[in-house]
Order: C-alpha cells, then sequence, then structure tokens
C-alpha cells in the first residue's frame, strides 16, 4: 500500500494568505509529489490555544484532529506554527506516527535532485527567521538553501538571525491583543531592511509575511514559497 501525504494548509494559508497555498500546491504538483488536502474538513491545529494559555481546548483540538491525521503516514504544512505544534506538542498529548515535514524541507530537496528549476532573478534577498520553526524546531538551513539555489540572488542576513532572530511581532496572539506593539516590533525589522538596502524580504511562515508585510511600505515582503512558484512560472 502506497505511503498517503497530506498537505495541512493552516488557518492563515488557507484564509489570510490563500496565495501561499496555491503556491504550495503548484509546487508539490510539479516536483511529481502525490498529496491529498483536506479542504473544509481541515480544523485549526490549536497552535494559538496552546500560546495563549487554553491548554484544555487545545487537547481537545488536538485529539479531534488525531482521528483524520492518522490516517496519513506524512503531513507536509506550510505554517511554522502548525509544524511546530504537529511535531513537538501533538506527542505530549497523544501518539503521531506520521512523519511531519516543513515545505521548504521538501522543496529544498526538490531543488537540490534537479526536479524543480527556477529562473534567475538578480536581487538582494533577506530572509527572517520564524520563531517556531527557527529556534523551536531548528530548522536555518533549508529556506537559506533555497535562495541560495536562486541564479544570481543573494542573501542577506538580518544583525540578529536564526536562533537569535528577532520575533515578527504576530505570534503567541501578540497582534490581536498588542496590534500596536505588534506593528512596531515589525517595522524595527523593516528599517534594519531598508538600511541594508534588500529588494525583498522573505519567510517561511504565514503570520511572519503578514505582519512584516503590513509594516513595509517600500520593500515588498513574500513567502519563500510565493517566491519559488514566482520564479517557476517565469521560467515556463
Amino acid at each position: 500500500m502506497s505511503e498517503r501525504t497530506l498537505y495541512y494548509a493552516g488557518c492563515m494559508a488557507s484564509y489570510r494568505v490563500p496565495s501561499i497555498a496555491r503556491a504550495t500546491a503548484k509546487i508539490l504538483e510539479l516536483g511529481g509529489i502525490d498529496f491529498e488536502v483536506l479542504g473544509e474538513r481541515e480544523k485549526c491545529c490549536g497552535s494559538v490555544l496552546l500560546r495563549t494559555g487554553q491548554r484544555d481546548a487545545f487537547e481537545r483540538a488536538a485529539r479531534e484532529n488525531a482521528e483524520i491525521l492518522g490516517k496519513y503516514d506524512r503531513i507536509i504544512t506550510t505554517c511554522a506554527g502548525c509544524y511546530r505544534t504537529f511535531k513537538f506538542d501533538y506527542p505530549e498529548v497523544l501518539e503521531m506516527n506520521a512523519e511531519i515535514l516543513h515545505t521548504t524541507e521538501i522543496v529544498a530537496e526538490l531543488l537540490k535532485k534537479g526536479e524543480l528549476k527556477i529562473s534567475p532573478m538578480r536581487a538582494r534577498i533577506m530572509y527572517h527567521d520564524p520563531c517556531h520553526l527557527g529556534r523551536h524546531s531548528g530548522i536555518y538551513e533549508p529556506p537559506r538553501e533555497i535562495i541560495s539555489m536562486i541564479p544570481e540572488a543573494e542573501l542577506v542576513e538580518f544583525e540578529r538571525n536564526r536562533e537569535d532572530s528577532l520575533c515578527c511581532g504576530a505570534g503567541a496572539g501578540v497582534r490581536s491583543a498588542f496590534p500596536e506593539l505588534s506593528k512596531r516590533i515589525a517595522s524595527h525589522k523593516i528599517r534594519e531592511a531598508e538600511d541594508k538596502r534588500v529588494d525583498l524580504i522573505v519567510s517561511a511562515c504565514p503570520f511572519c509575511e503578514y505582519n512584516l508585510r503590513d509594516a513595509s511600505e517600500k520593500i515588498r515582503v513574500m513567502d519563500i514559497l510565493e517566491l519559488v512558484s514566482e520564479l517557476m512560472e517565469v521560467e515556463r
């Protein structure tokens, strides 16, 4: 019996930044990955519930999701929060047998194997490490490898990066509870990018893209999957 792979889009990519979900589906299809989606059956992973102290509600959400997620051998997600939740938080509540992967891990491997090809882009690209994907989960290199494989592109780092990266300001309910604080934090990162004269800021988390984009008036902000998809479109 063949393995079943699920692409779990997450709430942000499903409702707030659907361009990320579309880009991801396109890349997975062109990369030859057979996957399923839940569509309207997909429920919130519960990450925000856990980060805001609603432990009982989180555990209920985890158990409800497990009934569906348990049918899959591999779960791929674009959302850093969903990734961290499935990979590290769910196993504290229930048994998770599926392999959990972030889309950047998949895309980096597809590019290395030559199963995806992207066009050149002459640009200075700054990468923002999402909290959940970076210091919470230890995934630093796949997004940087993707940028390094874009012909003519230059990777530019924030002064504080990897495990020392500053939060975008959106996580843990901050954007909802303290919107002005959230924007000030994001604006601090945008000013550094402007000082370094970058052309583009990319991240690997829908929350990060959403918040940084709202704070940026001059520099374009994208998810790294949107960037890869766009460059593939240019080539074709």
